[in-house]
């Protein structure tokens, strides 16, 4: 006769292996379109939060040349020098200017825009997620699961009772 301890163990050994095996069932099963379309789903919103938070930075950035322009409207000039590489004479000079451009600050604002135009890389979903959906490992996972599931059922099932070999031959 089994003691209530042991049947404590066997109980607590029970569900510990076949809630493994049951989660390595389901975890093999989800993972090809679940799985994978929620570790896109994090990456694109990663991508969107960094693009959101760049655009914010930006609006702060200009928001504060704007306040700068409205307080001193000669800076405009000084801006368009920096923005499209070219200085101008001052307006009273002569009205048939011809702008001077300036090579280094060309190129300068060429790579600026070349760094603001590239996209970041995406990062790659988990190398153990990558590995989990090649197929070969997919199957042995629902099968090692299945098979962990069964083994469960076969040793930490219900307790083998004794028939009692009284009832069963009355004399």
């Amino acid at each position: 006769m089994p003691t209530r301890i042991s049947l404590i163990i066997r109980f607590l050994f029970f569900c510990v292996f076949f809630s493994i095996g049951a989660g390595t069932v389901a975890f093999s099963i989800l993972l090809d379109p679940e799985l994978s379309i929620y570790f896109r789903n994090r990456r694109v919103l990663a991508q969107l939060e960094a693009e959101n938070k760049r655009i914010e930075e930006l609006t702060e950035k200009y928001q504060m040349q704007i306040d700068m322009i409205r307080r001193e409207p000669n800076l405009l000039g000084r801006l368009e020098l920096v923005t499209f590489g070219k200085a101008y004479r001052p307006k009273e000079a002569d009205a048939s200017t011809v702008p001077i451009f300036d090579k280094n600050l060309q190129e300068t604002a060429r790579a600026v825009l070349a760094e603001i135009d590239s996209k970041p890389e995406e990062p790659p979903m988990p190398k153990w997620f990558e590995r989990c959906l090649q197929p070969n490992i997919r199957t042995a996972l629902f099968l090692a699961g299945s098979g962990l599931v069964i083994i469960t059922f076969i040793f930490f099932g219900s307790p083998s009772v004794p028939a009692d070999s009284s009832k069963e031959h009355p004399d």
